[in-house]
Order: C-alpha cells, then sequence, then structure tokens
C-alpha cells in the first residue's frame, strides 16, 4: 500500500469541501434581502376597512375616478360629491397627489363625514405634521398605506379589521361607487332612489358610475328563486342592425313595464304586421324573444317554431268578406280568414329557410327566425355575429342575461328619454337586466 500518498491526501486543503455549502448560504441570504423590496404589496383596499355599521359611502376608486364626469348622468347633485372631494384635498394637502382611492362614509346614527383613503406611499413622517395641521380630524392608520380621517376616535374605532361582505359583492375597482340603505337615502340620492325604489328587492342599493356606463344593482336574496334567463348567447344576429330587444319578462315588475311600454311597444307601432294587442305581444312575442331591427326591416328570435305563429298572423291580417244570413233572413258581411297559405321552400348558401306569404322563417341549433325581408333572413344564415357580441363589452362572463335593449339612439321614439341621450351625444346605448347568484341589476352601457 502507498502510505505516502495518503499522507499527502490528508493534507490537502479541506475549505474546498464547504464551499458548495457556502455559495448556497449566501445565495438564500441574499434572496431573503432581497425579497423584502421586491415582494408585492398585499392587494388592501381602502374600501376593505368600512365599518359594519356604515349606510351611506361615496368611493372614488381610484386616480382616474376624480375626474369622472358624474355630472353628465343628471341622477343627482354630482357637486355633493365634488364638495367633499375638495373638502379632503384641503385636509392632505400637497400629499394629495398620493391618494389612489378615497372614500366618503357616513355610519347609522350619526350625521359625521368620515373618510377612508389609500395612499401609493403614506410616511409617518407625513403623519405627525398632518395631525398637527388639522387639530378638528382625528387621524388612524388601520393598515399601511391606508389612513382613517374622522370626527373623533369613537368612530374610528368602528374601522373594520376585516372585509364586509356586503360591501364586496359585485364592487368595481372603476369609476365611481355608491352604497346606500335605499330607505334611508341621502337627501342628494333622494331623486335616485325615488327612481330605483320600484326596480329594488332589498334595502342595500349599489350604483356605479363610469364616462361609459351606469350599474345599479342590489344582493339575491337567498331565498328568492333564480329566474330564467335568455339563452340566446349563441345565436346568431344580423351583420348590422339598428336596435335589438331582448324581453322574457324575467326582471323586476318595474323594468318590464318600463321596456314594455316607453321601448318595445311604441316601436312595433311602426313595424308591418303592426295589429297586434299588447297582450299578444307580451304572450306570443315577447316571451323569452327576441326583436331584431332595420330601418323597415325587423326578425323575431325564438325558441319556439315560428312557423305556427305566423300562419296565425297571416290569417288575422289576411281576411276576406263573406254574405251570411240570419235566420231571420237578414243579411250581413263577416270577415273571414283566409285559408291557411302554402309552405314555400327556398335554398340559400347551401341552407334552407321557409316563405309563408310575405313572411319568412329559418332554425339552426335550436334557434327559431321569423322576418318580413328575404334579405334580413338571409343575412342572418351567413353572419358570423352572436348575441353574447351585444354585451361582451358591458357585462361580464359570470352574469346571466334577463332583458336587454340594444338601439341607436335616433330610433327611440320622441320624448325627454331620446333628448337626454341626443343632448349629451349618446348614439348608441345598451340596457341589460342581469343576475347570477350573488346579485340582480341593471347596466346601461354607451
Amino acid at each position: 500500500m502507498d502510505f505516502i500518498s495518503l499522507v499527502k491526501k490528508e493534507k490537502r486543503p479541506t475549505s474546498l469541501r464547504w464551499m458548495p455549502i457556502f455559495l448556497a448560504a449566501v445565495v438564500l441570504l441574499a434572496l431573503v434581502f432581497f425579497s423584502r423590496f421586491w415582494a408585492a404589496k398585499p392587494e388592501v383596499y381602502a374600501h376593505d376597512f368600512l365599518p359594519a355599521e356604515t349606510n351611506f359611502y361615496y368611493e372614488w376608486s381610484s386616480k382616474d375616478s376624480f375626474d369622472e364626469n358624474v355630472a353628465k348622468y343628471n341622477l343627482f347633485d354630482a357637486t355633493i360629491g365634488d364638495e367633499q372631494l375638495n373638502k379632503v384635498a384641503t385636509i392632505v394637502g400637497p400629499e394629495f397627489s398620493q391618494v389612489e382611492e378615497l372614500i366618503w362614509f357616513r355610519v347609522e346614527g350619526r350625521t359625521d363625514d368620515a373618510y377612508l383613503l389609500r395612499f401609493a406611499d403614506l410616511e409617518r413622517e407625513y403623519l405627525v405634521t398632518l395631525a398637527e395641521k388639522n387639530e378638528d380630524w382625528f387621524f388612524y392608520v388601520p393598515a399601511p398605506d391606508i389612513l382613517f380621517i374622522g370626527p373623533d376616535e369613537a368612530m374610528a374605532q368602528m374601522v373594520s379589521s376585516f372585509v364586509i361582505s356586503r360591501f364586496t359583492v359585485n364592487h368595481s375597482r372603476d369609476g365611481v361607487n355608491l352604497y346606500w340603505q335605499i330607505d334611508k337615502a341621502p337627501e342628494f340620492l333622494e331623486s335616485l332612489s325615488s327612481l330605483l325604489l320600484p326596480l329594488a328587492s332589498s334595502r342595500d342599493s349599489f350604483v356605479n358610475f363610469t364616462d361609459h356606463s351606469i350599474d345599479f344593482w342590489q344582493p339575491r336574496n337567498a331565498s328568492t328563486t333564480k329566474s330564467k334567463a335568455l339563452k340566446f348567447n349563441q345565436a346568431k344576429i344580423p351583420s348590422r342592425f339598428d336596435l335589438a330587444f331582448g324581453f322574457n319578462a324575467s326582471s323586476t315588475d318595474g323594468f318590464d313595464k318600463f321596456i314594455a311600454s316607453n321601448v318595445i311597444l311604441p316601436h312595433f307601432d311602426n313595424l308591418p304586421y303592426q295589429n297586434l294587442s299588447n297582450e299578444e305581444l307580451r304572450t306570443g312575442f315577447l316571451s323569452n324573444a327576441a326583436i331584431i331591427s332595420s330601418e323597415d326591416a325587423w326578425l323575431l328570435l325564438s325558441k319556439e317554431d315560428w312557423q305556427s305563429k305566423a300562419i296565425d298572423l297571416i290569417q288575422n291580417l289576411q281576411l276576406n268578406e263573406v254574405e251570411r244570413v240570419l235566420p231571420d233572413g237578414t243579411l250581413y258581411t263577416e270577415l273571414v280568414a283566409s285559408q291557411e297559405p302554402a309552405v314555400l321552400r327556398h335554398d340559400f348558401a347551401g341552407q334552407t329557410y321557409w316563405q309563408i306569404d310575405n313572411l319568412y322563417g329559418f332554425s339552426a341549433a335550436g334557434n327559431y327566425y321569423l322576418s318580413n325581408q328575404v334579405e334580413m333572413i338571409e343575412n342572418i344564415m351567413t353572419s358570423e355575429a352572436v348575441f353574447s357580441n351585444l354585451w361582451s363589452n358591458c357585462l361580464k362572463n359570470d352574469k346571466e342575461i334577463g332583458d336587454f335593449v340594444d338601439i341607436k339612439t335616433d330610433y327611440l321614439t320622441d320624448g325627454l328619454l331620446k333628448d337626454y341621450f341626443i343632448e349629451n351625444n349618446i348614439v348608441n346605448l345598451g340596457l341589460f337586466s342581469y343576475q347570477n347568484y350573488t346579485v340582480e341589476g341593471i347596466k346601461l352601457c354607451f
């Protein structure tokens, strides 16, 4: 055995054995050190600290929302919000530029105003200066970068240490959010409350305003039966049209009556085959159905075959005068429906549609279409557009549509509603009732 070689190996430096362990430790310490600076801040908002006793709040959800033109909606006195915004800006001073979210709120049993703010960076030194300059206000920091401003410590103690679930329902991080108890509205919201009261199903009411939409919603009552939604998401629509209605009376009575009386039924007065009673329109044509119109052409969509209804409609319109004789010999003229018209078949683009008199019908994927113009039917047969395109930019996918209106404002019947939209340069609007398992509401997009 070569003992000399063994001795030489024993005398070799041993530090290299620990080099991998040393390097790993250095890397680990570096990661711990830099993670303190690189770690993302927790997603905390001023909205999360609203007291459980809150009965009203007015939230500017982002810096952009400070400039939202809420006044253009004419639904309440928007100068009230501007006054509160200016008041807080005066209290906060130059650091107001660091404010990214602002909430003005009130609590049950008190009329004092209080505020929650979220800063991009809230420094401790600044808080000392802030308190010294504003002796009439109480300041409290419930979490990093979150500031409470209120009249006293008692209200500060109400600030929540956990998220209140009823304030997070369908909450938007865009625009201006309002919450109030609809039966105890602040004075400047009384007119809006009276407008929404017929649609309300609970006292908790929410509104979100952005430059392009108004959204009113309430929490769904867990015991309420879920209404049927329109099942036309993937049904075809024409590539071009002037207005579209979907109506199944699935939403509140107030919305049902408003849409039917002020939009849909007046529009039918100007369509061919318009001699139907309001009751016939509701039960026979506007029950889980949709209507699309382009100038003098219209199209009806349903999950039920239109062919038998088309025959009834034609017979009601085409009446023949028939001479009759009463038992006493008196002659009289009776209007009798003509015999059932023939059903014609036509081929187009590899598909077939039918014709009864001057009405045309087509079916695809369980959806049935009826129109007074063949061009509308042929447009549908080749169109790639579907109904969900109407609300894809307005509502999230988790919402189910009940009733809807998508219309160019020029096609509204003359009146205050049309004048308001034209005056505010709104050329197209969509109005949708919606629901899911947590909320139900109405959203207007333009």
